[in-house]
């Protein structure tokens, strides 16, 4: 049987990433947070957007995409935040935005930047990496390709200066992440979307 490959992606398909992250997030508490108020029948179609916007904007940037392939599939991935300048990451946004703009609901787009500020308000300036998003493809759940990836991507930034943050806005995966070593910071609630902001240091 083949083993799964996992690692950063040189060269990341931002169309399979986003897809499989579209799928990952179909349940999750945050993108229903994004999308409230919007048609039931859009609100597929206005994830698709919204993730596909992040990704390319992560991309734009420069930042780290890890995934898990298996047999030359992706099956599992995660976005990466590393440190860099703040005038590169205004330039990525400036450059993505105007392809989310009118596409999908100003409300969206309002929750999503209301979401930004809010997660990362008051957390400890030693966070110098981040995990923004993490998924697995439903085919592939419950196989510990999720807890393998978070390890590899926290392996590889073990002699990082500071912490690595993460949030979820799904109390179940609170444990997971803390036997993975990482230690809850606190719990924030935006309108009704409670928010779980957690760190783990990496040295």
């Amino acid at each position: 049987m083949t083993s799964p490959i996992t690692g950063p992606l040189t060269r990341p398909d931002q169309v399979a990433v986003s897809a499989l992250l579209t799928e990952a997030f179909e349940a999750d508490p945050a993108y229903a947070y994004f999308l409230s108020g919007c048609s039931p029948t859009k609100k597929d179609h206005y994830r698709a957007l919204l993730i596909r916007f992040v990704v390319a904007y992560h991309c734009q940037f420069g930042m780290p995409v890890w995934g898990t392939t298996l047999n030359g599939q992706l099956v599992a991935c995660a976005l990466v935040e590393a440190p860099g300048p703040e005038w590169r990451r205004a330039l990525a946004l400036l450059w993505q935005l105007p392809r989310l703009i009118g596409r999908v609901p100003l409300s969206s787009v309002q929750h999503m930047n209301q979401y930004a500020r809010v997660s990362r308000r008051g957390l400890p300036n030693t966070i110098r990496h981040y995990l923004i998003k993490i998924g697995v493809s439903s085919n592939h759940q419950g196989q510990g390709l999720g807890k393998s990836l978070i390890s590899a991507i926290v392996n590889h930034y073990q002699q990082s200066e500071g912490m690595m943050g993460l949030d979820t806005e799904n109390p179940d995966n609170v444990p997971l992440y803390e036997h993975l070593g990482f230690q809850l910071h606190d719990q924030l609630t935006l309108d009704s979307l409670k928010i779980y902001r957690m760190y783990r240091p990496l040295k």
